[in-house]
């Protein structure tokens, strides 16, 4: 098992003109990545060497992270980002009148 964290998450929504509904399981992937300020790019190493890193944090015993303040301005970040080729369609059916309204309403109808 990997030092990286990820979550699953349950996605609903409205699918074309009709409004079929569709359930979907995706996936959110802990990333490590840096900010190199004085070229303006992010850089996102390969995911072993995330893996290596994170270990590197995970068992650090003395750690000093730099910010904008410091020379050179490199910032590293931790997040959780969706994978997109992990998306998995666990449900397709046509929608009832109740979730029409339901998803109308909070913005989940896809045309």
């Amino acid at each position: 098992m990997g030092v990286l964290r990820e979550k699953t998450f349950i996605f609903e929504c409205l699918e074309g003109e009709e409004g079929e509904y569709v359930k979907s399981k995706g996936v959110k992937r802990e990333t490590i990545g840096f900010w190199l300020r004085f070229i303006s790019k992010h850089f996102i190493p390969c995911r072993e060497c995330q893996e290596r890193l994170a270990k590197l944090i995970a068992e650090a015993e003395e750690m000093h992270l730099g910010n904008k303040d410091y020379e050179p301005p490199i910032e590293l970040w931790r997040k959780f980002e969706i994978d997109d080729e992990a998306w998995e369609e666990l449900e397709r059916r046509p929608s009832t009148p109740q979730e029409k309204e339901k998803f109308k309403k909070e913005g989940l109808w896809f045309v």
